[in-house]
């Protein structure tokens, strides 16, 4: 539900079924075109059908609103033939002098739509828009570059240009470098230097090591609040063997815009398997349990129950204890299961018997998870992000001398984490879209390597330039020797 109303977003934005014009209809290639989901697509015009529904005597009823809504929606009644307001008392009628928008590089059509018209019935008003053409993220909230660009003439008139040229949260010696690789005009009124460091990892452990040797740094100098310190990340599987290493550390720390490894479906699925093929005796967590339960059945497909018997299965599975599920519940599940769903899980299985953790490469490879999480997440880079939590997975496994000593370690730190839940923290640990617009005495933005972070594409470079200018006094750019980003040579 989350992705899907992440998802939603995006269509609301940028006005994705209005522009389409009048002949719009929901079909897989009309959803291609648009750069949307099938699935997505479908299911907002159902969710919009409920939420903005039409009463015959009350007109139209919104019913409830979410995150973009408000705009989307006065967004719709400007572009309406027939607005909920009477003609000659027009809500944007306000008789301004000026209109400022701040952050208009995440302008996108629906927010337009309401600026134009607020142009247009105040026609004295001066307008002023502020904004950096590289940091438009087009995955968020339908952020659309068209805006920052000369295209915009055409939309509300001639329009000049100013560049812009200053920064007051970091010092010269990160604006220099983001000036030639930006392409732009860029320097810093802030005098204090900002440190810019690029420092090989070879892997997490590396990563790790370097964040809290990082922090450490700077730990005597200020209360080391969240807001101090923050990891910024390109793939948010890629979290799994830092999150563990920071355990290890004990570095408390809090995740922006992805959950906790544990508390992945793709990671409770796995730890369950492995649980029951190595009928492994520590006990998970009874939250946990109830996830891992709650996934495995998820994972094994939708044909298990039939429709007249699945609240009674949802019941039996999510009561039993967790002697009960592995010992009868889980076999009962697997002959219900498609054989060709279940041949790869008990291969799987057979591998994990062997409890040598060097395997869990293998496990997942003949697990086939891929083929599994495309009948059960919405979009292919939910599958691709899931996929990156696994092989991180079994990075960790392999600091083990089994898989056994594995799970027992993760149900530790699980029991743990659940307990200093709410506790503050000194580390955040965030995607680089929910990072932006805020910033952080010290960034850190691992793995900087041309596999996961490079290209010429314009969207890759803004995520890579967002996250380097969150920073005020450290940015820590790591890499694999011999397979980093073309865009660190700018730092050199």
């Amino acid at each position: 539900m989350e992705f899907l109303l992440d998802e939603f977003s995006i269509l609301k934005g940028t006005l994705g079924v209005q522009l389409y014009g009048e002949h719009f209809s929901c079909t897989p290639s009309v959803a291609a075109e648009m750069g949307c989901d099938f699935t997505t697509l479908a299911v907002f015009l159902a969710y919009e059908k409920a939420r903005r529904g039409h009463d015959p005597q009350e007109g139209l009823l919104t019913r409830f609103r979410y995150i973009g809504d408000p705009t989307y929606d006065m967004a719709l009644h400007l572009l309406s033939e027939d607005p909920p307001w009477p003609w000659e008392n027009h809500p944007l009628d306000l008789n301004l002098q000026a209109v400022v928008l701040d952050e208009m590089h995440d302008c996108g059509w629906a927010i337009f739509t309401v600026l134009r018209q607020l142009l247009e019935r105040n026609p004295q008003a001066a307008f002023m828009g502020v904004g950096d053409r590289d940091q438009v993220i087009h995955g968020k909230h339908g952020a659309d570059a068209y805006f920052m660009g000369p295209d915009l003439d055409r939309e509300i008139g001639p329009v000049d240009r100013f560049p812009l040229t200053m920064t007051h949260r970091f010092g010269d010696s990160l604006a220099q470098p983001l000036a030639s690789f930006s392409r732009k005009a860029y320097q810093s009124t802030n005098a204090t230097k900002t440190l810019v460091s690029l420092r090989p990892a070879a892997d997490s452990k590396d990563n790790v090591g370097l964040i809290t040797e990082l922090m450490a740094r700077y730990k005597g100098e200020t209360s080391a609040g969240a807001s101090d310190f923050a990891v910024l990340l390109r793939h948010p599987g890629a979290s799994v063997g830092i999150e563990h290493g920071l355990i290890l550390s004990a570095t408390s720390y809090q995740t922006v815009g992805f959950k906790t490894f544990l508390h992945r479906p793709e990671i409770a699925f796995v730890r369950i398997l492995l649980s029951i093929a190595l009928d492994h005796e520590t006990y998970f967590m009874p939250e946990s349990l109830l996830e891992a339960k709650r996934a495995l059945w998820q994972f094994l497909g939708a044909n298990l129950p039939p429709p007249s018997t699945l609240e009674e299965t949802r019941k039996v599975i999510e009561s039993a204890d967790e002697s009960n599920f592995k010992r009868f519940i889980f076999p009962a599940l697997m002959r219900e299961t498609d054989q060709q769903m279940a041949a790869p899980i008990l291969a799987a299985m057979e591998i994990a018997e062997t409890n040598d953790p060097k395997k869990i490469d293998e496990f997942i490879k003949t697990l086939r998870f891929a083929t599994m999480a495309q009948a059960v997440f919405v979009s292919q880079h939910e599958v691709e992000e899931a996929m990156y939590s696994l092989v991180s997975l079994a990075e960790v496994a392999k600091l083990y001398p089994s898989m056994d000593a594995m799970l027992s370690a993760l149900n530790d730190i699980d029991r743990n984490q659940r307990k200093s839940a709410g506790k503050p923290h000194a580390l955040t640990l965030s995607t680089i879209e929910d990072a932006k617009g805020l910033e952080f005495r010290c960034v850190v933005i691992p793995e900087c390597n041309a596999q996961s972070f490079d290209g010429p594409h314009q969207d890759e470079r803004n995520l890579f330039y967002v996250a380097s200018t969150r920073a005020r006094d450290h940015l820590l750019m790591t890499y694999k020797t011999g397979q980093e980003s073309s865009y660190l040579k700018h730092f050199m």
